[in-house]
């Protein structure tokens, strides 16, 4: 039995290295392959924020280690949260990643941007260039 079949018989994933798409992602995915795609991606950590934007969610139970954002490559991103400035940083490191050309950091409950995308990087131990 092959490690696909045994976690579908098992009903859940249960590969070490599989990675969740965030909320979204998949219709997102399907808009790549079609040759679709939107210029910019908002990614929320929670549901509150770019409910008319083009956007992608990070639900507040998802581990964020646990994400696929493999679907950002190229694109311009941001990151919006309400007070969860950690786990916002490690998103937007994600993304950056995962092939984002800019991941800034929006705080939503003090409205305005947290972090550009070259002090994430910076976070990171990388220096932008």
């Amino acid at each position: 039995m092959t490690i696909k079949n045994a976690c579908t018989k098992a009903g859940k994933h249960t590969h070490a290295n599989y990675r969740r798409l965030p909320a979204y992602g998949r219709d997102l995915v399907a808009m790549q392959r079609r040759g679709l795609n939107v210029p910019w991606l908002l990614i929320s950590i929670g549901w509150q924020a770019g409910k008319a934007l083009p956007r992608v969610v990070i639900a507040d139970d998802q581990d964020v280690h646990g994400i696929d954002l493999t679907l950002v490559r190229g694109l311009d991103c941001m990151v919006t949260h309400h007070s969860e400035a950690s786990r916002a940083f490690a998103v937007a490191a994600l993304a950056l990643k995962a092939g984002a050309t800019r991941c800034p950091i929006f705080d939503m409950s003090i409205g305005r941007l947290e972090a550009t995308t070259s002090e994430v990087m910076l976070a990171r131990g990388e220096v932008p260039a």
